[in-house]
């Protein structure tokens, strides 16, 4: 099995070839006080978050490959974007600090975003003049086909769109 490599890149395949990820998930914050709850991130909460704190955290824990998202469900982008709101401070500039201490230290790097199950967002708005529409729960725009109501065409449940 070959690493696929971009130009000028540098082999990432984690060593041993067990992959080792653990996913903190930064949707949700978790509060001691007034009383112990976790509610949704708002994008205020990832401020002062350290990404060599982050990171180092990981490596300890035994992890072989970094993970953070990249668009929180609640609107919040961790990487300078146009996307939605960025993090405060810290927290918009997570990501890509992120990536760059793991391909220092030659390890793989996973994102996604979690644009599917947008908060903030009631829904993916693209023009009805390409025949493509709206679809609440799916971050996907599928196209139109003859003879079918849009609903129809929309397989979400599968894992994928297949509209």
């Amino acid at each position: 099995m070959s690493a696929f490599k971009a130009e000028n890149s540098v082999e990432i395949l984690p060593d041993p070839r067990t992959i080792k990820c653990f996913c903190c998930d930064l949707n949700w914050a978790r509060f001691d006080r007034p009383f112990p709850s976790t509610t949704a991130a708002m994008a205020s909460d990832w401020h002062a978050v350290d990404a060599k704190e982050y990171f180092d955290w990981h490596v300890e824990f035994g992890c072989n490959v970094i993970f953070c998202q990249a668009y929180l469900f609640g609107g919040t982008a961790l990487y300078p974007s146009r996307l939605g709101p960025l993090a405060p401070s810290n927290g918009s500039t997570l990501l890509p600090r992120l990536y760059e201490m793991s391909r220092d230290a030659k390890m793989p790097f996973v994102s996604y975003f979690c644009a599917g199950a947008d908060l903030t967002v009631a829904g993916w708005w693209v023009s009805r003049q390409k025949r493509r529409y709206r679809n609440r729960m799916c971050s996907y725009c599928c196209r139109t086909k003859r003879g079918k109501s849009s609903r129809s065409r929309i397989s979400f449940h599968r894992g994928k769109c297949t509209g």
